[in-house]
């Protein structure tokens, strides 16, 4: 490619005056071990910075597909992957939170509760592989929205949000794309009352916080900004009738509404 430059010593590729399109790059292992790609979208209006990771094994190789639209840059650039695919970075990434949570100074007992949340997740989502594979995507795609489920609510579980979060964007991502491929989609119908709940729920929420909380409270915040962000996406998704995304969206938003109402 006449327009980039590679470092071999950093790893390092940059494309200038990058045409809009899809990019294949390709990840071989030199050894065992885990990975972090790191995705930066430079444009005239900003930046845009995203990153996966994964385990890999000497000789083993991962593609990836990139979607660049200078003009609209995508929080999440990955674009034709597989239901698979996202399963498998959702569930490195909590296994990445389990190994964080085990180097914490905690006691044993805090250690073992959270864990034991989180292995919950990545048993269902190793449940959805199977079903996967097994070409049954009625059973994979509801362990997958159970996955989502627990997923987020192991934020009124565990400390180490950042984890957590990127989990769940992958498994959101992961039923999006079984269900795009389902007998049974989700219908206008479901995503609509789906919306509905979260709006509601939402409204609720903020009435509650404002009755309830004065000043600043940064883990309330953090929660209502999050939650606000999936209620945009509901609702823009259901304007472009992708229902599958409104409904998933939909439900993060209600989620983070319970875990809210919890907390004030």
């Amino acid at each position: 490619m006449s327009n980039s430059i590679y470092s071999t010593e950093d790893k390092l590729l940059i494309i200038y005056n990058a045409a809009p399109g899809d990019y294949q790059v390709k990840i071989t292992g030199t050894g065992s071990g885990s990975y972090q790609l790191e995705i930066g979208q430079l444009t005239k209006d900003g930046e845009t910075w995203s990153a996966t990771a994964n385990n890999i094994t000497s000789g083993q190789t991962d593609s990836y597909q990139l979607s660049f639209n200078p003009d609209k840059p995508l929080d999440n650039p990955l674009s034709n992957e597989t239901a698979e695919t996202y399963l498998e970075l959702a569930k490195f990434n909590l296994e990445q939170l389990i190994a964080e949570i085990n180097q914490q100074s905690i006691s044993l007992r805090s250690k073992r509760n959270q864990i034991v949340y989180i292995n919950q997740t990545i048993r269902l989502i190793d449940r959805a592989l199977t079903y996967l594979q097994g070409n049954n995507l009625t059973l994979a795609e509801r362990y997958i929205q159970t996955a989502v489920g627990t997923d987020y609510l192991l934020r009124q579980r565990v400390t180490l949000l950042n984890e957590v979060n990127a989990a769940g964007e992958w498994l959101i991502q992961a039923f999006i794309k079984a269900n795009s491929q389902s007998a049974k989609p989700i219908v206008k119908t479901l995503a609509d009352r789906e919306l509905n709940t979260a709006d509601k729920s939402h409204s609720q929420v903020v009435i509650q916080t404002k009755a309830k909380i004065s000043g600043e409270n940064e883990t309330v915040g953090e929660g209502l900004n999050l939650n606000e962000e999936f209620l945009n996406q509901a609702q823009a998704s259901y304007a472009d009738n992708h229902y599958a995304e409104t409904y998933i969206y939909s439900l993060v938003s209600r989620l983070l509404s319970q875990e809210i109402s919890r907390k004030i």
